[in-house]
């Protein structure tokens, strides 16, 4: 429906009411002085409405802050464009969608909570940007900004973080988002924060700051110790390149992933859950291998799997080819190569003298 079709005219506030919100919450100072701007000017944008079963009755759709202006104002009629009883509930909510955002100050979580409302299961990005005349990139981050979960839309909030950084925060999986949180926390106790004269003041980040800590929750697909293809490592989760939990399956979330050296794994969870197939999997094969591990501690869910077998730390062995003496087959047990096979050379270690000091430092 073209709201431009529609006819304005004068309706009693007293007979509008306010079915559901369009708003959480209004600032109160720019509440009053949009109020004092109707009271000079008049409200020059008329409010949506719609017909209610009732006579007489009319349901708001939007223009919640003008209403609320003009009762503040003490004013007995407003212009507005009425919309008929009988349209369907989906019309409404896009028309909601459309007018909302084309006026002033709706937060980033209040147009994705409509935008979710409009989407329902009916509507596919491309629709939803037809309906709004939005790009799909915004639609598509709109939408993954809604699923923040709480604390952190209070931080944001709170902090009044730039709009810019709220796409980098969408990139994270839902599930993700309280260590995500954690992080930031950390970071701001530890690195972004200046000082009011007393006191460390928390501060948002910079946008490589952001993306930096965000990629604590991604990993480098090509880095993979195991076949992209292999569906049969972790069965329900299938092949890492048929996965949907990756940058290039989003790319409206990530328009910056051009090839396959840049396409990264959203997906940590399932990332360390094959690293302890891969672990098993390559333990069996190769019968009885060297187990070795980087600076990092062995995850739990892998040391459950290897048991009491043990594990040799960075400087107990040299890394070297099948062919040099006193190579063995070894397998990787921590970090985000978990899993991946190599050769290496145990180094033994020097037993000490009853003076305390290696037989080396003696010479």
């Amino acid at each position: 429906m073209n709201l431009n079709k529609i006819r304005t005219q004068e309706v009693d506030l007293e007979f509008i009411k306010l079915v559901g919100r369009n708003r959480h919450k209004h600032d109160a100072r720019k509440l009053a002085e949009l109020a004092y701007s109707i009271k000079q000017h008049g409200v020059l944008q008329p409010i949506l409405i719609q017909s209610g079963a009732e006579a007489d009755v009319y349901h708001l759709v939007a223009g919640e802050r003008r209403y609320l202006a003009a009762q503040k104002n003490n004013m007995e009629c407003i212009p507005a464009r009425v919309l008929p009883a009988d349209l369907p509930e989906e019309e409404v909510q896009a028309l909601r969608l459309v007018e909302n955002l084309q006026r002033l100050d709706l937060t980033p979580w209040e147009e994705a909570e409509q935008l979710a409302n409009l989407r329902g299961d009916n509507h596919t990005l491309d629709e939803l940007s037809d309906l709004t005349g939005k790009s799909t990139t915004w639609v598509a981050q709109r939408l993954a900004i809604g699923k923040l979960c709480q604390p952190l839309k209070k931080l944001v909030t709170d902090q009044n973080w730039p709009l810019s950084l709220l796409p980098v925060l969408a990139r994270v999986p839902a599930e993700l988002h309280g260590e995500l949180l954690t992080v930031i926390l950390k970071e701001q106790e530890n690195n972004w924060y200046e000082f009011d004269g007393e006191k460390a003041v928390p501060q948002p980040p910079t946008l490589s700051q952001l993306q930096k800590v965000t990629e604590h929750f991604q990993r480098v697909l090509s880095s993979a110790p195991w076949s992209l293809d292999d569906a049969k490592l972790l069965p329900e989760a299938g092949s890492c390149k048929s996965c949907p939990k990756r940058m290039a399956a989003q790319d409206l979330l990530f328009p910056e992933v051009k090839d396959k050296k840049s396409d990264r794994c959203l997906d940590v969870n399932c990332w360390d859950k094959k690293g302890v197939a891969l672990v098993a999997l390559n333990v069996e094969k190769l019968n009885n291998p060297v187990l070795v591990k980087d600076w990092r501690d062995v995850a739990p869910m892998v040391a459950a799997k290897i048991g009491e077998v043990p594990v040799l730390a960075p400087n107990r062995f040299i890394e070297c080819t099948a062919k040099d003496k006193g190579a063995r087959s070894a397998v990787w047990v921590s970090g985000e190569q978990t899993g991946k096979t190599l050769y290496v050379r145990p180094i033994e270690k020097q037993s000490e003298s009853k003076s305390g000091k290696r037989p080396v430092d003696q010479e």
